[in-house]
């Protein structure tokens, strides 16, 4: 049965043009595990040891930009592998019961052991999958994140593979503990305090209902519901107290509200280009309008910052912002800006909400 799973995925790689390191030998292999005391699962020795020990693939969402480095053996981390993993189904802290630091610590310690991570995103951010070696699960590949584990059903390691290059994700077969619970925004908003205080941010004070109120009232704006709640609930922002997480929020009172009511004029996305936003050229290329002037001073209109960041080792940086008038009241909408390029776009995040947002920008995920 392997082996008929194996060739499968050698001809879905020649398929793909998909071209990995070169194979490990089987001696090399039998010196880690007896290094590290363990029996590596059968489904990846074979596949290491006969098609490549190592490589790019493309992710299993299908998304080109979010490719995936497999780790060759030799830079696996299989220090706590031999220990067993105790799960057998998926786990989410934040939905349990036992709210305590002590409990979380407790359970996120015992789900470090009898696994180890294969790969990850370029960039680290997001998943990462592991292969568990020890305990009842053995064998299988599981996604972990630091706040959840999501387990793969009867996926192997050579499943995992067929899943990112040929089938792409499917997301019925990983059991994601997220999905059996109700998917309200208070409950969610519950969730996203939890992680928070797990990640050990400063929240900012909370802004009274009453001040809402006011603001609304005096601009003639309408902020979504889930961010009112976030504010007069949670904290008006956060900052990282950690620099190595480096997520931040900002306050309401960073934006011009003025601006904030008058309508965003976007319903699409529109590229520009920096030295053409004065002199613009008609081109099939971008999205730009022959009058860039008049466009670029409207359309810093009708939303607010909700944060910036810089890409890690690329001179490109963007802003998250949370549109409050016009048509596309409450979307979230990326400001992206490639300083080498003087090159820019706004594009709305497809269907996703405040809370969708700040629950993925918290987890780490590529925008």
């Amino acid at each position: 049965m392997e082996q008929d799973k194996l060739e499968r995925v050698i001809k879905s790689l020649k398929k793909h043009h998909i071209g990995l390191n070169p194979p490990v030998s089987v001696e090399t292999v039998r010196q880690i595990e007896k290094q590290y005391n363990i029996a590596l699962p059968k489904e990846y020795v074979l596949f290491i040891t006969t098609v490549g020990n190592g490589g790019i693939l493309p992710d299993s969402s299908g998304l080109e930009q979010l490719s995936q480095y497999l780790y060759p053996i030799e830079q696996c981390d299989f220090g706590k592998a031999a220990i067993m993993f105790p799960y057998t189904e998926a786990c989410d802290w934040e939905c349990g019961v036992n709210n305590s630091d002590a409990g979380y610590e407790k359970e996120i310690a015992s789900a470090q052991c009898g696994h180890f991570a294969f790969t990850a995103p370029d960039d680290g951010d997001g998943y990462t999958w592991n292969l568990i070696v020890s305990g009842p699960r053995r064998g299988e590949v599981w996604g972990f994140t630091d706040w959840k584990i999501c387990r793969g059903i009867c996926v192997d390691f050579l499943d995992w593979i067929l899943d990112c290059v040929e089938r792409g994700f499917q997301r019925e077969r990983y059991d994601d503990p997220w999905d059996r619970t109700i998917n309200s925004p208070d409950i969610r908003l519950e969730q996203i305090r939890k992680k928070l205080k797990r990640k050990k941010v400063v929240l900012n004070p909370v802004i009274p209902v009453k001040q809402i109120f006011e603001i609304e009232r005096r601009y003639r704006i309408k902020f979504p519901k889930e961010y009112v709640n976030f504010l007069t609930g949670i904290g008006d922002g956060f900052s990282s107290t950690d620099c190595t997480f480096g997520k931040f929020m900002f306050p309401l009172e960073r934006n011009k509200l003025v601006q904030v009511s008058q309508p965003f004029p976007l319903e699409d996305t529109w590229v520009f280009i920096t030295n053409q936003c004065r002199y613009p050229q008609i081109s099939n290329q971008y999205n730009i309008s022959v009058d860039a002037d008049k466009v670029w001073d409207k359309i810093r209109c009708g939303y607010i910052i909700l944060s910036t960041e810089k890409k890690r080792n690329l001179p490109i940086e963007q802003a998250f912002l949370l549109v409050i008038s016009g048509i596309k009241s409450g979307e979230i909408w990326c400001l992206s800006y490639n300083a080498a390029k003087g090159e820019g776009s706004y594009r709305p995040l497809s269907g996703t909400t405040f809370v969708d947002w700040l629950d993925d920008y918290l987890s780490g995920f590529n925008f």
